[in-house]
């Protein structure tokens, strides 16, 4: 495992960024960005439909492309 700099987590050169992300402020998932597939990855605790909707969207608004 190798660290990433913080001012640059999304250089082509990490493999995988992991991102903590708060959702409305009163619940928290994941996403893991996997550059080698071109795929994200989202984690919620709950797995609960709705929760991850939330995530997905909350993302969406934090990384548009």
């Amino acid at each position: 495992m190798k660290d990433i700099l913080v001012t640059q987590p999304f250089v082509m050169k990490n493999k995988r960024v992991l991102l903590p992300t708060d959702v409305r402020g009163y619940h928290c998932c994941g996403a893991v960005f996997d550059f080698e597939s071109s795929i994200t990855m989202i984690f919620d605790p709950l797995q609960q439909p709705k929760q991850i909707e939330e995530c997905k969207n909350t993302i969406k608004v934090l990384f548009p492309e």
